[in-house]
């Protein structure tokens, strides 16, 4: 839980754990000669938010490497948010206020006590996840959490190479989090959210084929493609664009598309969610998946574990001009070259994105449609959606009054 209080520790210490992080792969770096491990080829593995930290280590600046190879599986800096000290010490407050401590004329100190007094049952009933803080000694850049800094950003020269991986449903585990929710309706929540904050809003109706006359669960559906495609896939595109200007890393892409045979909410087998890359990768449930998809998860664990042996992969570094990947389907690995890439419906987003905010365009339509989208599903901030929903209705009745006209 990214949870800090006190605007001066937030400033002073960031989030611990990536501290924690550091500590563990310097000792690694130190002692792995020990146990018959090889100094100069270690391999940082992270999965989600473990893949966002990794996007963090990758490229803030340290003379001594922490590792020599990254794979970043479903994660990027763009996965989280930044708080400042300010919006920490709000939010501390208000999930203390939540846990019923009172807070009116305590220290923080005091406060910081009670909670961590409280009942963890009622700790973990608030859900709360948190962000890191920025400014801050570890994150100075407000500006860390976002597309735009990505694409700006090279690897530190240590970094011999990287694999930025994404699943093709990643926005499965926003699928989660909406299932358990009150909010009906969704897609028109969307397109009065995509009217409101768009310039050519139809446009990204057209590329996910939305309408408002989707049911909930068909809308949400197509809603958490959107989420994939600019906060997984979109994301890791603007951190290769930014590693691509690197002479000394080289990075590649890695698409995962097999489908989950295990999921319960959505249609078995057909949704690479989130999670499922790294699942699938250790093995802990293989007594228990169907067959078919033996050939598939075999290759993606030689893939990965050659990978982290040689530093190779079969295929060519990703570059702007020329994009390359790979892509895990159940029945093997397949080639991805540079037509298939910039004809898919993922790169048609990222195309509406440019046109609507040029490379600043990746993150509006990540933080202003997507982001909005899924933090007003929350009750505490539904109202923040209201009058843009008003605004649509009022629109689609005068467009009514005018065809009927």
């Amino acid at each position: 839980m990214y949870w800090i209080s006190g605007i001066r520790a937030c400033r002073r210490q960031v989030v611990i754990p990536l501290y924690d992080q550091i500590l563990a792969l310097e000792w690694l770096q130190t002692y792995i000669e020990g146990f018959g491990g090889d100094p100069d080829n270690i391999t940082a593995i992270g999965q989600s938010a473990g893949a966002a930290s990794l996007s963090l280590h990758n490229s803030r600046f340290r003379i001594r490497p922490l590792y020599h190879k990254a794979i970043n599986l479903s994660g990027s800096t763009t996965v989280l948010v930044t708080m400042t000290p300010e919006e920490h010490q709000t939010e501390f407050l208000y999930q203390a206020k939540k846990l019923g401590v009172e807070v009116s004329g305590r220290s923080i100190t005091d406060i910081a006590r009670a909670v961590i007094g409280a009942p963890i049952d009622a700790i973990r009933s608030l859900e709360y996840c948190g962000a890191p803080c920025s400014p801050s000694e570890l994150i100075p850049e407000a500006e860390w959490a976002t597309m735009v800094h990505a694409r700006r950003t090279k690897p530190n020269t240590w970094l011999k190479s990287q694999v930025l991986c994404s699943s093709t449903y990643d926005g499965s585990i926003s699928h989660l989090i909406a299932k358990g929710q009150e909010r009906t309706k969704l897609s028109k929540v969307f397109m009065a959210i995509c009217h409101a904050k768009l310039q050519n809003p139809q446009s990204l109706m057209k590329i996910y084929h939305i309408l408002e006359e989707d049911d909930d669960d068909a809308a949400l559906e197509k809603i958490c493609q959107v989420v994939t495609d600019i906060g997984f896939y979109g994301a890791a595109i603007n951190s290769l664009f930014g590693a691509s200007k690197s002479d000394e890393t080289k990075s590649h892409m890695v698409l995962f598309d097999i489908g989950n045979p295990f999921t319960k909410i959505l249609e078995k087998g057909r949704f690479a969610t989130h999670t499922w890359d790294i699942v699938s990768l250790l093995g802990a449930y293989d007594d228990m998946m169907p067959e078919n998809c033996h050939p598939g998860v075999f290759e993606w664990r030689r893939l990965v574990l050659n990978y982290c042996h040689s530093g190779e992969l079969p295929c060519e570094a990703w570059r702007p001009t020329a994009q390359s990947g790979l892509s895990i389907q159940k029945d093997g690995i397949k080639h991805l070259d540079h037509k298939s890439l910039a004809n898919s419906r993922a790169q048609k987003l990222l195309d509406l994105a440019e046109q609507e905010g040029g490379e600043k365009g990746f993150d509006l339509l990540w933080e202003n449609i997507v982001r909005f989208f899924l933090k007003t599903g929350n009750p505490r901030y539904s109202h923040e959606a209201e009058d843009m929903m008003e605004r649509y209705d009022s629109r689609e009745a005068r467009s009514m009054d005018e065809g009927e006209s």
